[in-house]
């Protein structure tokens, strides 16, 4: 007969099903708790990168301040010198570097003789940020290549406005985009004055992810797409949807790794994006390779939605659903039959109106 003692103590340990219950319930809440966790996590890069943007669209204006004008998409005079021809390879993000407390960065840049920044990963001034970081990146955006290089990335860049246009045209294209300004034919440099569609309605910034060669957007860019880019006929942007969504023609990684580096570049394929299809929608190139100037899309690695600069100094979250018009119109031909040249109101909805400063469009920021 088993005493009392015994009958305790064969009682004192736990039998395999409670223990794989105590597992199984463990698993269940960690399972809840991982997704609570990581959209925490979210949250505070999204506010990050939030606080950034605002710093830069400040700068901006700081910049505005001290020149009477906003900078310059390319050509900065600040650059121009006996060394330096021209400056057209210069982007907005150098001459705002004072103003995020890099001035000594700049410096550097002043000081070399380089006037090429098409490789701008391989000029000395850019690499003297290798072990820093610039004020113009996002948190949420993975950038593997250049933050595994120690690189200075940027995830932000400057509003073209709604049509695709180059730099570089020999023409004069219609003034849309507030950072849409060079030294080329007789484009006048962006003054608040001459943004009259409102301050507080004129993106200055947004967010573009990283091109990391995947099949969806962010990042993924659709190559061999017709006309599409700085054409004076282009197409409806539906066009480009339906290239993406046939999904046969993606640009691999490692062709697209190199745009992660091009902070301190002028062209729209580097530094800037245009307001035509809504956040988040794939990118378009013309050709098999990103040379082809692909015209990007405002993008990033949040949920829903990208952060925005406005003109006025605010930073909004302008969701992925933004009212961007009907995709299936085709760009207006104007008299000369070169869209380009257009002068009217965008036809891109609410999305293509906050990307012109002074269209005349009217919309209230609820739709």
């Amino acid at each position: 007969m088993k005493t009392s003692m015994q009958i305790r103590e064969n009682r004192a340990g736990f039998t395999l099903v409670e223990l794989l219950a105590v597992i199984a319930i463990i698993g269940t809440l960690v399972g809840l708790l991982l997704p609570a966790v990581q959209a925490a996590r979210e949250a505070a890069r999204r506010s990050t990168c939030g606080n950034d943007m605002k710093q830069a669209t400040l700068a901006c204006l700081l910049f505005n301040d001290a020149q009477r004008r906003f900078p310059r998409g390319q050509g900065e005079p600040i650059f121009f010198s006996t060394s330096r021809p021209k400056g057209e390879t210069y982007g907005m993000f150098p001459v705002l570097l004072p103003f995020v407390d890099q001035q000594a960065l700049l410096d550097k840049i002043l000081s070399t003789s380089s006037v090429n920044w098409q490789n701008a990963q391989n000029n000395t001034a850019a690499n003297a940020c290798t072990t820093g970081s610039l004020p113009f990146a996002c948190p949420s955006d993975p950038a593997p290549g250049p933050r595994a290089a120690r690189k200075p990335i940027h995830s932000f860049r400057a509003n073209w406005g709604d049509i695709m246009v180059s730099p570089s045209d020999s023409f004069d294209p219609s003034f849309r985009g507030p950072m849409m300004s060079t030294e080329y034919g007789s484009r006048p440099t962006v003054t608040v004055a001459l943004i009259t569609d409102g301050l507080s309605k004129t993106i200055m910034l947004s967010e573009v992810a990283h091109p990391n060669g995947g099949t969806t957007s962010p990042g993924g860019i659709v190559m061999s797409v017709t006309n599409w880019g700085r054409a004076a006929a282009q197409p409806a942007p539906s066009t480009c949807l339906a290239a993406a969504a046939a999904g046969t023609s993606w640009m691999p990684a490692s062709t697209v790794a190199s745009q992660s580096f091009g902070w301190a570049q002028s062209f729209p394929d580097q530094t800037g994006f245009f307001t035509i299809l809504p956040p988040n929608a794939p990118t378009c190139v013309a050709s098999t390779s990103w040379t082809g100037n692909p015209s990007y899309n405002a993008s990033s690695f949040h949920v829903g939605g990208v952060n925005v600069g406005f003109c006025d100094g605010s930073v909004r979250f302008v969701a992925n659903s933004v009212d961007a018009g009907d995709p299936n119109q085709t760009p207006p031909q104007p008299s000369n039959s070169d869209v380009r040249t257009y002068k009217g109101p965008s036809l891109w909805g609410v999305w293509g109106a906050m990307g012109t400063i002074n269209r005349g469009e009217t919309f209230t920021m609820s739709e």
